[in-house]
């Protein structure tokens, strides 16, 4: 998605959310990824504090560790990458194992890794590899290791 689409779907999932009696997470959690897109992280906290206990508890807490992640990505914040992934990895074990079922990945592809620099690319592409479950947490953490 482009910006321009990013703002148009985030509109479409507030009104969404404040239009129906009965809040579906899978439209919290992708309302939530726009905002972590679009760098609205204040809209984000406030979105978090509203729904925090089913954000939470969506696959056993990964998908809040992928939008922390991920805001720390856009703002080069290495500690908090860190911070955010070290645990999930020390959880994982070995072998590939998707973090987030049923998530694609593509809106985070086209709005924010596509957007980076090449150095910082690279390690979001192994994040997200590690997120879908095409890298394993040994190669994750020395990922880590090297940044």
């Amino acid at each position: 998605m482009k910006q321009g689409k990013f703002d148009k779907a985030t509109d479409i999932l507030r009104k969404i959310l404040t239009c129906n009696s009965t809040v579906e997470v899978g439209d919290v959690a992708n309302l939530a990824e726009c905002l972590i897109i679009l760098q609205q992280y204040d809209e984000y906290q406030k979105l978090y504090a509203e729904h925090k206990q089913s954000l939470d508890t969506l696959n056993d807490g990964n998908f809040v560790t992928l939008m922390n992640t991920l805001k720390a990505i856009q703002e080069n914040d290495t500690a908090a990458i860190k911070a955010q992934l070290q645990p999930l990895i020390a959880k994982t074990p070995p072998g590939m194992h998707s973090k987030l079922v049923h998530w694609q990945f593509n809106e985070i592809q086209n709005g924010i890794i596509d957007k980076l620099s090449d150095d910082r690319r690279q390690l979001a592409e192994t994040i997200v590899g590690f997120f879908s479950g095409r890298i394993d947490p040994q190669f994750m953490q020395s990922t880590l290791d090297q940044v």
